[in-house]
């Protein structure tokens, strides 16, 4: 049995119906940063001091104590989630992690490791949380959902970019369990498939390795969702992203780099994994005379996905025929 388990158990036993337990940490910590994030020239430092885990030696603070409480009970079942989407812990953790694109950096000394735990404590919490149905709609219902589109297509310092990659680790958890028809017209309508294409691919405020970091993210995002409905994959080739793609892959290649060509491999094959899915079925052509060649022995593979997504095979072959990408021949060689 983990950790988590062990705690939820020895929870459970002091505090039957667990609910009773929840409520509070869930109300003390929204109603807090509900004064705190109005105050934008104050929330950052606000919500760093606390939750900010202690240091060694020190007692821990009610802000951390919190956050672990919640960490636990967010891994627990679909009805204490529900409540805790109610108390709308949900929105008000997502503006948290936005708000803390602006911390300031880290004094390498004594503040690297404490800032990590706290990054690390906060996100699994989300992930955690999202994980049901639930807080998907309540970021629908307050617009917070908006944030973490923001989050993974906007620029934050290099000292925060784990909160930027936190944002993405959220969103991918919304696309394999969130995605009902509610949240899927919420992201079609307010477009952001195509607004983090543009970020990425136009804006000059995103670094080339930041850009692709959000191309991957959103391809990810577009092939799990589309499990649920194909709508935000044709939401990216209606904004072209597809034509795009080819010069943004050249560009990543001039920027040179193991980085940069690491993250040309990984939108490349995230692209290349998008191949199975889709709405359209591929048939066999039959032969002329209307009888199909028949193989003694075989049986035609079942497809992994919904069928193969028709703008995916243009692109590959575009790519690797029509540019030369020489990084993309050695890695696939």
């Amino acid at each position: 049995m983990n950790v988590c388990a062990r705690s939820f158990s020895f929870l459970k036993k002091k505090f039957n119906p667990i609910t009773s337990l929840m409520r509070n940490p869930c109300t003390s910590l929204t109603s807090h940063f509900a004064l705190v994030i109005p105050r934008l020239e104050v929330a950052v430092q606000a919500i760093l001091e606390f939750l900010n885990p202690p240091k060694p030696g020190e007692d821990e603070t009610l802000g951390w104590t919190l956050l672990n409480t919640l960490h636990i009970l967010a891994a627990t079942n679909q009805k204490v989630v529900d409540i805790m989407a109610t108390m709308s812990l949900p929105s008000t953790l997502v503006k948290c992690l936005y708000l803390c694109f602006d911390l300031p950096p880290v004094d390498p000394s004594d503040e690297t490791e404490s800032r990590l735990r706290l990054q690390t404590l906060f996100v699994e919490t989300l992930v955690r949380l999202c994980r049901h149905s639930s807080p998907a709609e309540e970021l629908v219902q307050k617009d917070d959902m908006s944030l973490l589109f923001l989050a993974i297509s906007s620029w934050c310092p290099p000292y925060n970019q784990g909160w930027r990659h936190g944002a993405a680790d959220i969103l991918r958890m919304l696309a394999r369990r969130g995605l009902s028809n509610n949240v899927l017209r919420y992201i079609h309508g307010k477009q952001w498939v195509a607004r983090c294409t543009h970020s990425a691919l136009r804006s000059p405020d995103l670094y080339v390795i930041d850009a692709a970091e959000t191309l991957v993210c959103l391809l990810c995002f577009l092939r799990d969702s589309s499990e649920a409905s194909p709508i935000l994959l044709e939401d990216f080739q209606a904004c072209c992203g597809y034509d795009n793609l080819p010069n943004f892959l050249l560009r990543l290649e001039s920027e040179g780099g193991k980085e940069a060509y690491s993250c040309l491999w990984d939108l490349v094959t995230v692209i290349a994994s998008l191949t199975p899915y889709g709405a359209k079925e591929l048939l066999p052509m039959m032969p002329s005379g209307g009888a199909s060649f028949l193989l003694p022995g075989f049986s035609l593979p079942q497809p992994l996905g919904q069928g193969v997504y028709k703008f995916c095979f243009p692109f590959l072959f575009f790519v690797f025929f029509f540019h030369s990408i020489q990084h993309l021949y050695k890695k696939s060689c």
